[in-house]
Parts: C-alpha cells; structure tokens; sequence
C-alpha cells in the first residue's frame, strides 16, 4: 500500500495522515468462474483514487513489473475494481500547526489543530491463489 498525495507540497509547519481504510471494506474475492481453470497466483495492482470525503471516485489498473503483472483474465482486474469502487475510508487530511516544533511534538494525528481533508491516491496489490479448488484473495506489498 502507497498513498500519493497528488501534488501536494507541505509546509515545515505541515504533516500529512494517510486515510484510513473502514473496518467493514470487504477484500475482492476469487471469481468462481476461473476456479475451473487451476490458475497459477495472480497479482492484481490498482490505484484507487480518494476522494476528501473518504469517498472512492476512481480505480485503475496499475501494472508494474515484475509485482504487478498483467493478469491472465480480465476478470481479476474485474473483482478488484468491483469491490473497491464500494470501499469507504476516513480523509486523509493536511495537518496544519502553528510552527514546525508543534508539528514534530504532535505525531500520527492533527492534534486539535486544523485538519484539512485531501484527496489522495492509494495503491493496493492483491494476490489471488486457489488451494483445493476454492480460491482466496490477499493484499500483499
């Protein structure tokens, strides 16, 4: 998982929170269609554009070799953007502190301070295995 702050530049009295994934987004599963085919693992790479609302507005294909190969059937890029066009997330957010001392005493939250929602790209890669015939998905790095 990367996110990618399209862009953004931050000022010495500025930090960055990475949106956080809700509890109850689902992990893609195995389409049942290929279960026949005794396929080898496919990865599946995609950015999932954010929006500040922690809404998803986007997801595409990323192919990256050799972690992100082009998968065999479509139907796994399929899966994948089926299920996170349906994730939510909390904002990500551009922290905003009176100086920079006040930034690096206040790590992994805004603090009180301004908190100002940011649309962001995050990058997932997932793994779709079959053992026994039934299939199974993960995220991997």
């Amino acid at each position: 998982l990367t996110a990618r702050p399209s862009g953004m530049r931050l000022a010495p009295n500025e930090s960055f929170l990475v949106p956080l994934e809700n509890e109850g987004n689902l992990a893609p599963r195995y389409p049942d269609t290929l279960l026949a085919r005794g396929l080898p693992p496919q990865a599946v790479c995609v950015r999932v554009g954010i929006e500040r609302d922690g809404r998803v507005s986007s997801s595409t294909q990323a192919v990256a070799l050799p972690d992100c190969p082009e998968p065999v059937d479509t139907a796994f890029i399929d899966a994948v953007r089926a299920t996170v066009s349906g994730w939510r997330y909390e904002p990500g957010l551009r922290c905003v502190f009176p100086d920079a001392k006040t930034k690096n005493d206040t790590i992994g939250s805004c603090g009180g301070y301004t908190g100002i929602p940011e649309a962001v790209t995050l990058t997932y890669r997932f793994v779709f295995e079959q053992r026994n015939g039934r299939g199974s998905v993960r995220m991997s790095n």
